[in-house]
């Protein structure tokens, strides 16, 4: 083990130190939320700096997808970290974020049930007595009592019901990382961001190059360096944004002077 890799290992035992003290770091309830969201950018980053990891020695797409997830947690540290107003906003994204998962499950069940119906149907014909007709029955009953998406409904009119109590918009879209209105933009990095997002878009996502790169073994391996070598980077810029704002201010979502 070389000079630098020695150093990147004690870097990572640093940062998992960092992740353990900020987990039970004792804070006031009106700043729960705030040390909950560091610990978790955090966690995602090193989980993310692993993925590329792994995905360096197995498969070059996992590098990419850990490579973009560690581009976003990034951005969105320092855009957090950056004001209050800031970081009350992500915490808005979260019920957005949340109330829209639920929605699409709903979407999700009633799509599927149609369809279980409709296969159903078509393999009922086919069946021969009484099997057809119990499929027949078994479709009626269905299709007149619809999908039950009362679970995933229920979720979501919770968040809908959170963020009116947060004053926002149900309709409110979580903000995207990239493009003209995203938080690389809002923070003045998308000459930064928007390269590497390009290159793990066209390295993870099963575009002509990553599908004609099957064709070769390692026919990948040239990114390698630059997405490892860039992740740590990203992963320690992140864990000191987050240590200057402890040390600093504490674990309060007061910008660092």
């Amino acid at each position: 083990m070389d000079r630098f890799d020695s150093m990147k290992v004690q870097l990572l035992t640093n940062i998992e130190r960092q992740l353990k003290e900020l987990g039970s770091a004792e804070v006031s309830s009106d700043d729960v939320w705030f040390r909950n969201l560091l610990f978790a950018l955090l966690k995602s980053a090193l989980m993310d700096y692993q993925s590329v990891a792994r995905g360096a020695e197995e498969y070059v797409p996992l590098a990419a997808w850990g490579r973009r997830n560690l581009l976003e947690d990034k951005v969105i540290t320092e855009y957090v970290l950056e004001s209050n107003d800031n970081a009350r906003s992500f915490q808005a994204d979260l019920a957005a974020d949340a109330k829209e998962l639920n929605e699409a499950f709903s979407d999700h069940h009633r799509a599927m049930h149609k369809r279980m119906l409709a296969d159903l149907d078509a393999s009922s014909a086919t069946l021969p007595e009484p099997y057809g007709r119990a499929f027949e029955e078994y479709i009626t009953s269905e299709t007149e009592q619809g999908p039950d998406t009362s679970g995933t409904d229920s979720e979501a009119d919770v968040f809908r019901q959170l963020l009116a109590e947060m004053g926002v918009d149900e309709k409110r879209k979580p903000m995207m990382t990239s493009g003209k209105k995203g938080i690389a933009h809002r923070i003045g990095q998308l000459d930064e961001f928007n390269p590497m997002f390009k290159i793990c878009s066209k390295l993870m996502h099963r575009t002509t190059l990553s599908i004609a790169a099957e064709n070769s073994i390692g026919g990948l391996d040239a990114v390698v360096p630059i997405l490892k070598d860039s992740a740590f980077m990203d992963l320690v810029t992140i864990s000191n944004l987050i240590k200057a704002q402890v040390d600093t201010v504490g674990l309060q979502s007061v910008k660092p002077k």
